[in-house]
């Protein structure tokens, strides 16, 4: 029987990485309009409750006319064997013969980065064929996984720039547009990875209508 999942372990863990953002955008500055605020106050709630983000972001591409449908890719930034801190070792529940990944990727939508994650998880828990995939191929890892119908269960979300029940702090977006912490387990409970996403304005990056 494995733990149930408690966001405020990972909160009290120290589990709330510091935001990344993608050097390729620091220079963009995409108007924000009060509907693009709006939206993304709207997708901060939706990447919270999703069980896909890749998935949602797709969506976000497709009704802002970035890209066709299925468009999003993971960029790799790194993707490598790494030590488990033991807040990690405590969220994921790993043995000590457990050994843990981690997937660093931009997703991209034709050109336009989305959000950049950092992603651990166990591939012993993962059948053979989507670990080969996840380590040969840029498919997002949410894609990768999606016939095994994951429990994404978020740990938290954080804005700057949009706080929650407020409007924004700026006119002019900030690199990071909001964060989102999950865990993704399956349906019996063991944890599969732990990702931190901070999503980048270059969502903004769109032709208004």
């Amino acid at each position: 029987m494995f733990r149930p999942f408690n966001k405020l372990i990972l909160v009290a863990a120290g589990l709330t990485a510091p935001l990344i953002t993608d050097p390729g955008i620091a220079a963009s500055h995409p108007t924000a309009t009060a509907p693009s605020i709006a939206e993304v106050g709207a997708l901060r709630d939706e990447t919270g409750m999703a069980a896909s983000a890749t998935q949602v972001l797709d969506r976000w591409c497709t009704s802002h006319r970035m890209a066709p449908a299925g468009a999003v890719i993971a960029e790799k930034i790194a993707n490598k064997p790494v030590p488990a801190t033991a807040q990690l070792r405590h969220a994921l529940q790993l043995k000590a013969s457990d050994r843990l990944q981690l997937r660093h990727v931009r997703l991209r939508c034709n050109g336009h980065v989305l959000s950049v994650a950092r992603l651990w998880y166990v591939p012993s828990r993962l059948p053979a064929s989507m670990e080969a995939r996840l380590q040969q191929t840029d498919t997002p890892f949410g894609k990768v996984v999606a016939p095994m119908h994951l429990d994404r269960q978020s740990a938290g979300s954080s804005s700057a720039w949009l706080p929650k029940g407020g409007g924004p702090t700026a006119k002019t977006p900030p690199p990071i547009l909001f964060s989102q912490r999950a865990l993704m387990s399956r349906a019996d409970g063991l944890p599969i990875a732990y990702v931190v996403e901070d999503y980048q304005r270059g969502l903004l990056g769109f032709t208004p209508d």
